[in-house]
């Protein structure tokens, strides 16, 4: 009976050392895929955080564009209402800027002004196309939902 007590517990053991390294064979499995999962949390944080860069640097290229076609815009509507009070006669200036409140229309152009020297026509017809152009582009930039991401 000693032998087979002895077998007994050669045997416990062998069975229990199997178990023991089948455990930890499933432990270094799970190791893995959690070591797997970290790493592609790792790389799609890097890529987003990489994103985020992109629209910061994005977000502060258009603030910058937008306040130089804001000041290429106020600056082109004061050379309209200047030149509008150096063609005379302060009487119609009233007329004027009613007509310089027309300038966000896009049919305004040198000939639906009033009448003028040829060369205060071109003039206005040059500013007009300017204050076009750029309040075109102003007006594209600055959707609500532009000025939003931008605020």
């Amino acid at each position: 009976m000693g032998t087979a007590v002895g077998k007994r517990r050669k045997w416990d053991k062998e069975v229990l050392l199997i178990d023991t390294i089948r455990h930890i064979q499933r432990q270094d499995e799970f190791l893995a895929e959690l070591d797997e999962k970290v790493e592609r949390t790792r790389r799609e944080q890097e890529e987003m955080q990489s994103e985020r860069v992109e629209l910061r640097n994005d977000k502060q290229f258009l603030r910058k564009e937008l306040e130089l076609v804001r000041e290429e815009n106020t600056k082109l509507r004061t050379d309209i209402v200047n030149l509008f009070q150096s063609l005379g006669d302060e009487a119609s200036l009233p007329s004027k800027l009613d007509l310089l409140g027309k300038l966000n229309r896009p049919d305004i152009t040198a000939a639906n002004l009033p009448p003028s020297s040829m060369r205060n026509q071109k003039e206005i017809g040059a500013c007009i196309s300017q204050f076009q152009e750029v309040n075109g582009i102003f007006e594209t930039e600055t959707s609500t939902a532009g000025e939003q991401f931008l605020l």
